[in-house]
């Protein structure tokens, strides 16, 4: 008896350790893509975009649906294609329709281009 008791209460906070460093893990996450977001807005370079395509993910954030949104950036006669993933709140869906031009932030790094959209952060 007292071996499936303690069994069961090692079971238990087996599981509450592991729901504890998932959490961790998502808001640490959270975070890091805020922290990201954040530096590319601060020191990106401004260029515009066209919108190629747009996908809802199915996550939302806040009740704000999540999407990832295929751009064309127009830089220096060159055009670069990306996707960002963003939280679209409700209100801005009309800014972010296919084909429309928009103003983002980017950086180009080692690992490729890294593109934030003003007004839609990180999802």
């Amino acid at each position: 008896m007292n071996v499936v008791l303690f069994v069961i209460v090692g079971l238990g906070c087996l599981v509450i350790f592991l729901a504890t460093c998932l959490f961790a893990l998502i808001i640490r996450s959270s975070y890091l893509n805020k922290k990201e977001y954040d530096y590319i807005i601060s020191q990106g370079i401004i260029a515009e975009a066209t919108i190629k395509s747009m996908s809802q993910t199915g996550s939302f954030t806040n009740n704000n649906p999540c999407a990832i949104v295929g751009l064309l950036i127009h830089k220096d006669g060159s055009v670069l294609e990306t996707s960002v993933r963003v939280v679209v709140p409700v209100t801005k869906v009309p800014d972010i329709q296919v084909g429309k031009k928009i103003s983002i932030k980017y950086l180009e790094t080692e690992k490729g281009v890294k593109v934030a959209v003003p007004g839609f952060r990180f999802s």
